[in-house]
């Protein structure tokens, strides 16, 4: 694995930061707006599904998809990561492959 097929988020005195293969993932608050303060991670509300919802959109380029997967992708991913974390992209293909169809 490595660090371009993963989404990688940090936790640091300045703040939170998410990045795709180094880029930083937009919080696409304009696609869809769950939370205006942007993205979290670590419990279940709306900054953690502003957080999924912009994962799942960067991934898929599926709006529609990512709306319907944001609920379930908080619960059971986003919100029990740690402080900093890995998501390959994998594993997130996968998990949508699971959910829908």
């Amino acid at each position: 694995m490595t660090k371009d097929n993963c989404y990688i988020g940090t936790r640091s005195i300045d703040g939170l930061n998410v990045t795709h293969a180094g880029v930083q993932v937009p919080q696409l608050i304009e696609a869809h707006c769950f939370c205006a303060a942007g993205f979290e991670w670590g419990y279940d509300g709306d900054a953690p599904r502003q957080l999924a919802f912009a994962v799942l959109m960067h991934r898929t380029n599926d709006q529609s998809l990512a709306i319907n997967l944001t609920e379930k992708f908080t619960k059971e991913v986003i919100s029990v990561l740690d402080n900093d974390w890995v998501l390959d992209d994998a594993f997130i293909d996968k998990f949508v492959q699971e959910n829908t169809g």
